[in-house]
């Protein structure tokens, strides 16, 4: 009888766990959110480069990363990856070009740690969650839905931007903040 009711209490929370997405909102906490570094850092390492990366809230999955890496960025070869419930999966391989032989493609690509601090992404999402909150005209249930850091298409590492969008928890109108690498506001949509 123990038995049977530890196989059914082990069921009742692998079911909970899977229809509440299987990962955590990254967005509840700052805590919560370094748990998406975390989780890139232990997937690509901590010599990873990227040309994008978001983590997004997307009901009923809940919380997504998703990436474009290299651990070589000489190669002109990357690859798309998306976790969702905690799993990832390669979603694309990706080739770059160039015109330009003596170009350093490491330029145009960044690493956690190094050339973004994950903390003042956080920061930055909760400076634009606050400005709607202190708005008004949303409601008071603002939701941060999804930070993007990204490289501008042919503009170099130094033009890392970061967007933050958000909106009423029911849905509805949201709202993009971006920044650049050093949290200024570039402009907003």
């Amino acid at each position: 009888m123990k038995k049977l009711s530890l196989f059914v209490a082990l069921c009742l929370v692998a079911a909970g766990t899977i229809s509440c997405g299987g990962s955590s909102d990254f967005f509840s906490s700052k805590e919560n959110f370094a748990k998406a570094e975390k989780q890139i850092v232990s997937k690509f390492g901590d010599n990873a480069w990227f040309t994008q990366l978001s983590v997004a809230l997307t009901p009923p999955v809940g919380s997504m990363i998703l990436v474009n890496t290299t651990g070589d960025p000489k190669s002109l070869k990357m690859e798309g990856w998306i976790q969702m419930r905690g799993v990832w999966k390669k979603d694309s391989d990706i080739s770059l070009t160039t015109d330009d032989a003596d170009m350093n493609p490491a330029d145009y690509m960044f690493q956690l740690g190094k050339d973004l601090d994950w903390s003042k992404v956080w920061e930055l999402a909760q400076k634009s969650k606050q400005t709607i909150l202190d708005e008004g005209h949303l409601g008071k249930d603002i939701v941060v839905k999804m930070v993007m850091i990204s490289i501008p298409d042919g503009r170099e590492k130094s033009d890392l931007m970061i967007s933050v969008s958000v909106e009423p928890a029911s849905g509805g109108t949201s709202t993009m903040f971006n920044y650049d690498r050093d949290g200024n506001l570039l402009n907003r949509n």
